[in-house]
Parts: C-alpha cells; structure tokens; sequence
C-alpha cells in the first residue's frame, strides 16, 4: 500500500513538473517600444472623431504593423479606423474605398492570425456599412452572403 502511495504522488508531481515547462514554440511577446507605441495611438482613438485624426491613427498603425511585423493588432486597429470612417461619412460615394481600405487590412489579420473572432465582428461593421450606401439595392447582395467570404 506504501508503494502505491508514493508511486501516486511521484506520478503528480512529474505531471505538474511537465505542465510547468514552457512550450517549444517561438515567443511572440511584444518589445516595449510596440506597447508604448499602441498605447500612445490607442488614447488618441478612444477621443477622435474627425476624419483628419483617424486617417492619421490609421497611419500610425500601419508603420507599426511593418515594424512588428508578427502583431495583427496595429493592422486591426487599422482598419478599425477605416471602418468608422466609411459608416460615418457624409458622401456616400466615399464609402466603398474606405470599406475596401479596411478590408485590405483585414486580409493582412487574417495572415497573421487565422479565426479571430474581433476580424468577423469589423467585417461584419464594414458590410453594414456597405448596405447602408444603398438599402434597398444592396441588402440583397449580402443577404445569403457569409461575412466571411
């Protein structure tokens, strides 16, 4: 009965000592300068509201994206600020090359990061922002349509 008691609890801790250890695979923690970076650029987002300050973020994010070249957030972020651009112009003609900007950089999320649920949910914003270009006509289109193509 002692044998099997102590072979038991060698067991359990050989198996936490597996858990503990790091996995092989490559780290893609971010350096400090991409943190501070995306916290300077995020502040900035969470107050703008003209276009002028959200074509500059957009900006901002992509030079971050090409240089953290393993991080989806900056091209995220990105396209998140086209996406508002598009629903929020006034000339709706504007709105398709706003929608398809953002959707370039999504292409580039999905690149990087397969199945993310935050890249459904802003194509899904910026199809609504298509549809509202025309309702009546457009709706149609997109109505048998998967967000994701």
């Amino acid at each position: 009965m002692k044998k099997q008691i102590l072979i038991a609890s060698i067991l359990i801790a050989c198996s936490y000592t597996v858990l503990a250890q790091p996995s092989g695979e490559t780290s893609t923690t971010p350096n400090a300068k991409f943190v501070t970076a995306m916290e300077a650029n995020l502040k900035i987002l969470d107050t703008a509201s003209n276009p002028a300050t959200f074509i500059m973020l957009a900006n901002n994010f992509e030079r971050i994206g090409k240089t953290e070249q393993k991080q989806w957030q900056p091209f995220y972020h990105a396209a998140f600020c086209y996406a508002v651009m598009a629903l929020n112009t006034p000339d709706k003609s504007k709105t398709d090359p706003l929608a398809d900007k953002a959707e370039s950089y999504l292409t580039l999320v999905d690149a990087l990061d397969k199945n993310n649920s935050e890249v459904s949910a802003l194509r899904a914003m910026i199809i609504y922002g298509r549809i509202l270009v025309d309702p009546s006509n457009r709706w149609q289109a997109w109505k048998n349509r998967r967000i994701r193509p």
